[in-house]
């Protein structure tokens, strides 16, 4: 026979249980469960009160109230212990009882000592007992049978985390062997990939046809109503080499291009650098080093880049003053045009200060040098 208790409803849904007599106990010490918490008056015979709690709680879960609960019921059931004040009640989680066969029947022992928490409890509080009193269900259940549903359930839920751990690592694996696949240069020098001689010959190209096939970029491809085109009307200039851009839209002005190739001058600039470079003979290879070939590739192409950027706003500086002038006035009226002749008269002396500077960073390096300078005169 087990004697079943509800918790207080604040504290919430939990069951407090407790057997018989000690041959009771022995079944509950038995078939008890990892989420049971163990209950028993100190030095003193008594009931051994069991709490069951939620799946993944610990004995730390216990609030105050539950507690009091627990610790009211085991001094209530206890002949000696019901009738002194300012008794010590000990509970455990039930995975520390350790019970051996030289044991009387009820007898247990710990695992771990330090497991084990003591409370102290003053008085019997008949509130409390009475309330669990009247939430008192005797049921003969089988225990045995509930432990075994227990661990079905549990290795079922084991073996469920198991095969969806393999169905990951699977998933992983054949992620990886996709991306060693990418990046992997075995599918390469394929010979269904592979040009003879003999095909190249057949589609009546040179080989300096073939180079620029593979070095200059087609600008079919692009539209303006789609993205901005680099075009490479400006090296054509220089160039002949370099095709002319075949425009989608026909209606586009001439000027628009010019505008685009401006703006993309440094990438232009390192084509025709990288283009030349592979039509150098063994006898300029020599005469030229591969770093002043790269600095033209990179710095100066870079450099000119930036004063393309400057001729942009040399032509576009004064168009933007006068919109913004315009949108000013019809805003403020007269005191944007004071504004206006207060930012020419700043002019003066922003270039004043501009030149100081230039001038103070230039004495700096100038003297920095003189100093390495005589440094390495020195040594």
């Amino acid at each position: 026979m087990v004697f079943y208790f509800k918790a207080r409803p604040e504290a919430g849904d939990y069951t407090i249980f407790m057997g018989l007599d000690k041959f009771e106990n022995e079944e509950l010490i038995k078939y008890g469960f990892p989420e049971d918490i163990w209950f028993h008056v100190d030095k003193m015979s008594s009931a051994h009160v069991y709490l069951r709690m939620r799946k993944g709680q610990t004995i730390d879960d216990i609030s105050e109230g539950l507690l009091e609960d627990c610790v009211q019921l085991v001094k209530a059931n206890s002949i000696q212990g019901n009738k002194v004040n300012n008794i010590d009640v000990v509970y455990t989680p039930w995975q520390n009882l350790k019970k051996t066969p030289s044991m009387d029947v009820g007898q247990v022992g710990f695992h771990n000592n330090k497991a084990v928490r003591t409370v102290r409890v003053e008085k019997r509080i008949n509130e409390v007992v009475n309330r669990l009193n009247r939430t008192k269900v005797e049921r003969k259940p089988d225990l045995k049978a509930e432990r075994e549903a227990v661990n079905a359930a549990e290795r079922a839920e084991r073996k469920q985390q198991l095969r969806d751990k393999k169905r990951r690592e699977e998933m992983e694996r054949l992620e990886k062997e996709r991306q060693a696949e990418v990046r992997s240069y075995k599918n390469l020098m394929v010979a269904d990939k592979m040009t003879s001689n003999k095909e190249i010959a057949s589609t009546h190209k040179s080989l300096q046809e073939l180079e620029e096939d593979f070095i200059l970029v087609d600008f079919k491809c692009y539209d303006y109503d789609m993205m901005m085109p680099r075009v490479s009307w400006f090296l054509w200039m220089f160039n002949k080499k370099v095709k002319w851009p075949e425009f989608h839209n026909s209606k586009r002005e001439g000027s628009l291009a010019i505008v685009f190739a401006l703006s993309y001058l440094d990438m232009h600039m390192i084509v025709a650098v990288f283009q030349k470079t592979l039509r150098l003979t063994n006898e300029s290879r020599r005469k030229i080093a591969s770093g002043k070939i790269v600095n033209l590739m990179t710095t100066d192409s870079e450099s000119l880049g930036q004063v393309t950027q400057s001729l942009h706003t040399l032509w576009s500086a004064p168009f933007r003053i006068i919109l913004a002038l315009v949108l000013l006035y019809q805003q403020l009226g007269v005191a944007s045009v004071l504004g206006a002749l207060l930012l020419d008269l700043m002019f003066p002396i922003q270039v004043f200060m501009i030149c100081l500077i230039w001038g103070l960073w230039l004495v700096f390096l100038l003297q920095l040098l003189y100093t390495i300078d005589g440094g390495l005169a020195e040594k």
